[in-house]
C-alpha cells in the first residue's frame, strides 16, 4: 500500500512537473540569451537563435497543458496506467535487459552498416575537363544504395518488432497466469519469450517489419524527390502525396505494432493476428484505447523536455562560460543522447502499455478478468 503510494505521488508530480519545467527552461533560454557576450556591442548569432530556439519548450509546456485540460477528467486513469505498468516492470525486471541488449545490437549493427555504406559512395569514376576533375557516381551507385538503406530499415523493424513481440509475452504471463505459482515465475518467463520471438514467431516478426520498411522507404524516397524538385511546377503534388505517405507510414507503423503485440500475446501468426487485434478495436474498448494514447503521449513529452533541459543547459554553458563558438555541436549532442536515454526507457513502458491494454481487451472479449488494476484503469467510466 505503501509503494502505491509513491507510485501514484511519483506519477502526478511527472504529469504536473511537465508545463512547470517546460515555463523554467523557456524563461531560463530566454533570459540567458540577452545576456551573452557582445564584442562590438551586438547579439551573437547564437544568442540570437537560443531566443528562438526557447519558445520551443514553451509550446510543447503549452501543448501539454491544453492536452491536460481537455482530458482533466482522464488524467487519474492515465497515472493508474503508468502505475500498473510500473507494477509489471517491477515484477520483471529482465525486461529492461532483454531491451537493452536488443539496443546493443542495433547500435553495433548501424555502426558496421555506416562502415559499408560510406564505401558505397565510392563507385564511380573521375571525369576530366579543362578546368577540374569531377568525381561521377556510377549507373549502379543508385540501386546499390537503395538496397542498403531498404535493409537497413528493415533489420531496424527486426529488432524492434523482437522487443515488442517478447515483452507482450512477458506481459500476458504475468497478466494472465502471475497466481498460478508453476506457471508463471519472472526470472524464468523472459528467455523463453525471447526464444520464442526469435524462432516461432520470427517469421510473423519479418514480414510484420517487411511492411513497416516498405512504407518508410516509399516515405524516404518521395522526401527526397520532393527536396530535388522543389522548384519544379510539380512541387505542391510532390509534397501532397509525400505527406499522404507518411501518414500512411504511421498507420501501418501503429496497427503493426498492436498486431506484433497481439501475436505475441497468442502465439498466432500475423494475419491472424491482425484480423483478431482488428475485432477488438470496437465502442467496448474505445475508451480503453485513448488512455493508452494519452499514456503514451505524456511519456514522450515528458522525455522530449527532459532532453531540451540538458541540451540548452549544455549550450548555454558552452557559448556563455566556455566561449565556444561551436555551442551549437555541443548543444545538440546534450540533447540527443539524454533523448534517447530517457526513450529507451519510455519505450518499454509504451510497449508494456500496450500489451497491458490488448490483455484487458482481450478479458472484455471473454467476459472475465484476470486483473482489476487494469479493469479499472482501461474500463468505460
Amino acid at each position: 500500500m505503501l509503494t502505491r503510494k509513491i507510485v501514484q505521488r511519483v506519477v502526478w508530480i511527472t504529469v504536473l512537473s511537465v508545463p512547470c519545467f517546460a515555463l523554467v527552461i523557456f524563461i531560463w533560454c530566454l533570459v540567458s540569451s540577452f545576456q551573452g557576450p557582445r564584442p562590438d556591442g551586438r547579439r551573437t548569432p547564437q544568442d540570437t537563435g537560443l531566443t528562438v530556439l526557447s519558445f520551443l519548450p514553451l509550446s510543447i509546456g503549452s501543448l501539454f497543458m491544453t492536452l491536460l485540460y481537455v482530458r482533466r477528467q482522464n488524467v487519474a486513469r492515465t497515472t493508474e496506467i503508468i502505475e500498473l505498468a510500473c507494477e509489471i516492470l517491477k515484477d520483471n525486471p529482465d525486461m529492461f535487459f532483454v531491451s537493452f541488449g536488443l539496443m546493443l545490437i542495433h547500435v553495433v549493427f548501424t555502426a558496421t552498416w555506416l562502415l559499408f555504406f560510406s564505401r558505397v559512395f565510392l563507385i564511380g569514376h573521375n571525369e576530366s575537363t579543362t578546368l577540374a576533375r569531377k568525381w561521377v557516381q556510377d549507373e549502379n551507385f543508385y540501386p546499390i544504395a537503395g538496397f542498403m538503406i531498404f535493409m537497413y530499415m528493415w533489420t531496424s523493424a527486426v529488432l524492434s518488432n523482437v522487443q515488442r513481440v517478447t515483452l507482450a509475452n512477458v506481459v500476458s504471463k504475468w497478466y494472465f497466469h502471475r497466481h498460478e505459482p508453476f506457471a508463471y515465475h519472472s526470472s524464468k518467463i523472459t528467455e523463453p519469450a525471447l526464444i520464442n520471438a526469435t524462432t516461432t514467431m520470427f517469421g510473423s516478426v519479418c514480414l510484420g517489419a517487411l511492411f513497416i520498411a516498405i512504407t518508410q522507404f516509399i516515405t524516404f524516397l518521395m522526401d527526397r524527390t520532393v527536396k530535388r524538385l522543389k522548384d519544379s511546377q510539380h512541387s505542391t503534388v510532390l509534397t501532397i502525396l509525400a505527406a499522404c505517405c507518411r501518414f500512411i507510414q504511421g498507420l501501418v507503423e501503429n496497427f503493426n505494432n498492436y498486431t506484433l503485440i497481439y501475436a505475441g500475446i497468442t502465439g498466432e501468426s500475423l494475419f491472424s493476428a491482425a484480423r483478431s487485434a482488428s475485432k477488438l478495436f470496437n465502442q467496448n474498448v474505445l475508451w480503453g484505447l485513448m488512455s493508452d494514447i494519452l499514456t503514451k503521449v505524456i511519456l514522450y513529452i515528458y522525455s522530449t523536455l527532459l532532453a531540451l533541459f540538458t541540451g540548452f543547459a549544455a549550450y548555454i554553458y558552452a557559448t556563455h562560460s566556455l566561449k565556444s563558438p561551436y555551442g551549437y555541436v555541443i548543444g545538440i549532442l546534450a540533447t540527443i543522447i539524454p533523448f534517447y536515454i530517457a526513450r529507451f526507457f519510455t519505450h518499454v513502458m509504451s510497449i508494456t502499455v500496450d500489451a497491458t491494454f490488448l490483455c484487458y481487451a482481450i478479458d472484455r472479449d471473454t467476459n472475465m478478468c484476470h486483473c482489476n488494476k487494469a479493469h479499472s484503469a482501461f474500463g468505460p467510466q
